[in-house]
Parts: C-alpha cells; sequence; structure tokens
C-alpha cells in the first residue's frame, strides 16, 4: 500500500511478520501433527487438541469431520478429493513439513486403508520404525539390486499398483527420487499438502 494506506507483507518488519506467521499456523508451535496421539483424536477419540480436551466423536460424524476440519483443513480436503475422485485414480501428494506429511498418512490411511496408502522416504528413525501404524506406511529404501518387479519400497509398489483411488504421499524435497522400475515418481494425479493447525493449514 501507499503512503497512509493499510499495511503490505513488504511493508511490515520481519520480526513482527515472522511472530504473524507463528500465530497464522499454530500446528507448527503447539498441534504436533506428526504424533499418533493427535491423529487418534483428530479421527475422534478422547484427548488433548491444542490444549483443550476433545470428547470422543464417532469417526465420520459431523462432529469428528468439525473437529479434523478446524485442526486441518487442507489436508481433509485432499483426502476426499483422493478419496471421492472419479474416476479412481493413483494420487501423489507432497507435503511441506514434517509432521503434516505423518498427519496424512494417518488420515489417508483410516479414509482409504492401510493398503492403498504409501509413504516416502522410508522410515528412518528410531520414532518412525517403532511407531506401529506409520512404520508399514512408510515401509522400506529402494533396492536398487532388486529384480524388476521385486523391490518393495513404496515408490515401486505404488508403480505398480493399479489405479484404484490411493495415495503416495512424500515429505517435500523427496520427490526428485525416481523409481528404479519405471524412472517415474508416479501418480496421476498431484496435490499439494500443508500441514494442520487450528482454523485449517498452512
Amino acid at each position: 500500500g501507499g503512503e497512509g494506506g493499510p499495511p503490505t507483507v513488504h511493508s511490515l518488519d520481519p520480526i513482527k511478520l515472522s511472530v504473524i506467521s507463528r500465530l497464522c499456523s499454530v500446528g507448527q508451535t503447539a498441534g504436533y501433527a506428526g504424533r499418533e496421539d493427535v491423529a487418534q483424536v483428530v479421527h475422534g477419540g478422547a484427548g488433548r487438541l491444542l490444549k483443550k480436551d476433545m470428547p470422543h466423536e464417532p469417526y465420520g460424524s459431523a462432529a469428528q469431520l468439525r473437529r479434523a476440519r478446524g485442526y486441518a483443513s487442507k489436508l481433509l480436503q485432499i483426502c476426499e478429493d483422493v478419496a471421492t475422485a472419479q474416476p479412481p485414480r493413483k494420487t501423489l501428494v507432497i507435503v511441506h513439513r514434517n509432521g503434516g506429511y505423518k498427519l496424512l498418512l494417518r488420515m489417508l490411511a483410516r479414509r482409504l486403508g492401510a493398503g492403498a496408502v504409501r509413504g516416502y522416504p522410508p522410515a528412518r528413525t528410531r520414532a518412525e520404525k517403532a511407531d506401529a501404524q506409520l512404520a508399514p506406511l512408510l515401509g522400506v529404501g529402494h533396492d536398487e539390486l532388486a529384480g524388476r518387479g521385486s523391490c518393495n519400497c513404496a515408490l515401486c509398489e505404488f508403480n505398480r499398483s493399479s489405479g484404484r483411488a490411493e495415495a503416495k504421499v512424500e515429505a517435500e524435497g523427496a520427490a526428485g527420487v525416481l523409481c528404479g522400475e519405471c524412472g517415474g515418481t508416479g501418480g496421476e494425479g498431484g496435490v499439494d499438502g500443508g500441514e494442520g493447525g487450528e482454523g485449517g493449514s498452512e
């Protein structure tokens, strides 16, 4: 804006702008989106979410959907878009932040079934490998020595699969990895997702 006009992004002090950006993304500072217990509450379980006690709500109920939409609106919309696409199709989703990436994997697995969801990169940390729900979704690393059609990494499995409704979710920066079998990253559709936070996602 001009002199005396409303403030713009370019006119704000960088420190103030940083504070505002953090306040607009509660999930980055207090949401713990990547944790399993958070996903359980988002899916309707009783527990604490954004420092508030939440009662149990049946999965798929209006109350549960309102909760999920309030915490991670963009991730919920991605789940609905993938699940209701006609005709059903494989979809590659790239998520900018680690917490949102893990939460989206859990949300898609609940919506589509674990067999229709794959994550990349594979489980690497001790916490990821010990997570009973997340570890199977992340799978194992790519095996360049495996024969054609025998590598069991998420990327190769995704590219071999049929065109039914399913999703492969990648953390940003992993999308440049090529499948050793077909030379591509796979997916007919593409969606860009952020991390959950109160009132929506980034």
